[in-house]
């Protein structure tokens, strides 16, 4: 549902977007099916929608480094929670050494390498014909604290005041992140979420190097990258809006029927504001563009 404007908005436009939300959404659901059950299909599922995410855009070859990077973490955690474990004697050491030690470093070089030997091709294309990126070479820029700063301030008024993207399906995103903390820290949940925050610091630091002129890109460019994570971010409203099913479910064994049915209106109006923002999004636009005014004040 999130994705349907967006979808229509772009469809007839000649750019690889669709493809890379395509590829990126299917590979990050498969890593975290991987970290819900630890089975290794997913992990090769992941890496191999990766390697066409990377191939498909620029944007995602970045992409590609950015669940890289999360797996590590996830790793080190699990490396760290393996030993703290071990020290209370929940498990012996061949179990650390294992599990812990050369199974992690080999599923964190197969995803890796399976996602990148994919788009190596294009790579070594790139490199022939002296496909270069000025992204690159700017990177250096980010250290100029006074001209970072100027920039974070444009982008902001530009996502909150000249051209809020879809704004009810952001409000209501960092709103379940709030009243469902305790669920967004759980092991998985967290991961998922810490997917998405990379995701969008990447896309942060592109806009704080980029070679071209900000406003610009920014009016070119936002509402396409953001589509390229509202699909996980739809995904995990979904699985704290199960975990939301399931507290619901307590509650009426437990026979509190206001909290009960406060909990459905709860739900109800979400997928309200969700259907409004998708189909009457320019009916109402002029009062959405000022509705972060609002809360900021």
């Amino acid at each position: 549902f999130a994705l349907i404007s967006d979808i229509f908005s772009h469809a007839s436009i000649a750019m690889a977007d669709l493809t890379l939300t395509f590829f990126y959404t299917i590979s990050t659901i498969f890593l975290f099916y991987y970290f819900t059950t630890k089975k290794r299909y997913y992990l090769l599922y992941s890496s191999i929608f990766m390697g066409f995410m990377a191939w498909s855009k620029e944007e995602g070859f970045g992409l590609l480094f950015v669940n890289t990077a999360v797996f590590v973490i996830y790793n080190i955690f699990l490396h760290v929670k393996k030993i703290i474990n071990y020290k209370k004697n929940r498990l012996n050491k061949e179990q650390i050494i294992h599990i812990s030690g050369n199974e992690s470093v080999i599923n964190v070089l197969a995803f890796f390498t399976i996602g990148f030997l994919i788009y190596l091709p294009w790579l070594i294309t790139c490199f022939i014909n002296n496909f270069t990126t000025s992204y690159l070479t700017n990177i250096r820029q980010i250290f100029d604290l006074k001209t970072t700063f100027t920039n974070l301030i444009d982008i902001s008024y530009y996502f909150f005041v000249i051209h809020p993207v879809g704004i009810v399906f952001w409000i209501i995103f960092f709103l379940f992140i709030i009243f469902n903390i305790r669920f967004v820290l759980k092991e998985n949940n967290f991961f998922l979420l810490t997917l998405s925050l990379f995701h969008f610091f990447l896309y942060l630091l592109i806009y704080l190097v980029t070679p071209y002129d900000l406003s610009w890109h920014l009016r070119f460019s936002a509402d396409r990258l953001l589509m390229h994570l509202t699909p996980i971010c739809t995904f995990l409203i979904g699985i704290l809006l199960s975990n939301n099913k399931n507290n619901l479910i307590v509650i009426q064994k437990e026979k509190n029927k206001g909290l009960y049915i406060l909990g459905y209106l709860i739900l109800i109006g979400i997928i309200l504001f969700i259907i409004i923002d998708i189909f009457f999004f320019e009916l109402i636009s002029d009062a959405l563009n000022m509705f972060p005014l609002l809360i900021l004040t």
